[in-house]
């Protein structure tokens, strides 16, 4: 749950906040606790099927460790998706919390993660109802505006493109299950650079579609380079660690760039 802060809780609360403004406290506790719901049911889910891959590559992990019970995890798996879609349903977003169940229990239990494709379009589709149900939430339960729904479409394509850029840290213990991932299946030079293009190329498309004003685009194509080098230059988990970290504040600079388009 902690590594999710800066991959998901942060980016979906920054794209709420930058589409329809600052929420009032209500609104703001009723996305985060939808969002929360959502991601527990998952990485509960997630941290069952995945046991043994976290033995041996996150240890540190409740159920891993040893601090939860394999059935406890179960049940509360079971209660935070029973949760997240009675508090859908409240929303108005029941359909939208229904396909991102049967999304994570293809990525967990169908094995979809096993492979670089299917693992980084159930992320995409995830990510984005996170996203969508987060705005929601914030905006009173009203319908997604035009602007809404370009941000949550150019979200979904920025990371379908880019999360690869997670897995660079986690080849050791990917490779040790199967796992084939981007990272593993290009070669390092390439797999890296062709990550930096991404970044750069990607911040070009998002200067121009939201009339970014010239110091704002200026930083966001620095925060690209920056990212970029850590990449290229890392060689160790430890060094793409670091690089991810940048990433995750790129990809979070990204969604509050719909701020400058209602100003």
């Amino acid at each position: 749950m902690k590594s999710d802060i800066g991959t998901v809780v942060l980016p979906a609360i920054a794209l709420g906040i930058s589409l329809v403004g600052l929420p009032d406290v209500d609104a703001f506790f009723e996305g985060l606790v939808w969002l929360l719901l959502h991601l527990l049911a998952f990485d509960t889910r997630n941290q069952i099927i995945g046991l043994e891959e976290d033995r041996l590559s996150k240890p540190n992990r409740p159920i891993a460790a040893g601090r939860i019970s394999l059935r406890a995890a179960q049940i509360l798996n079971v209660a935070f998706i029973g949760m997240s879609l009675l508090d859908s349903a409240r929303h108005g977003l029941l359909v939208q919390s229904v396909i991102y169940q049967v999304c994570a229990a293809a990525y967990n239990d169908w094995d979809l993660a096993r492979y670089w494709v299917t693992k980084s379009g159930m992320i995409c589709i995830g990510l984005g109802i996170w996203c969508w149900g987060t705005v929601v939430c914030f905006d009173h339960g009203r319908p997604l505006s035009p602007t809404s729904v370009n941000a949550l479409l150019i979200t979904a394509l920025l990371l379908a493109t880019t999360v690869h850029a997670q897995d660079f840290r986690d080849v050791d213990g990917d490779a040790a299950i199967g796992r084939r991932t981007l990272p593993m299946v290009l070669s390092p030079a390439f797999g890296r650079w062709s990550l930096a293009a991404l970044l750069v190329g990607w911040s070009a498309v998002l200067v121009r579609f939201w009339l970014l004003p010239a110091g704002v685009a200026a930083l966001l194509y620095i925060l690209a380079a920056v990212t970029s080098v850590a990449f290229v230059r890392s060689k160790s988990s430890e060094g793409d660690k670091d690089a991810c970290w940048w990433y995750n504040a790129w990809f979070t600079a990204c969604l509050t760039l719909p701020l400058f388009h209602r100003l």
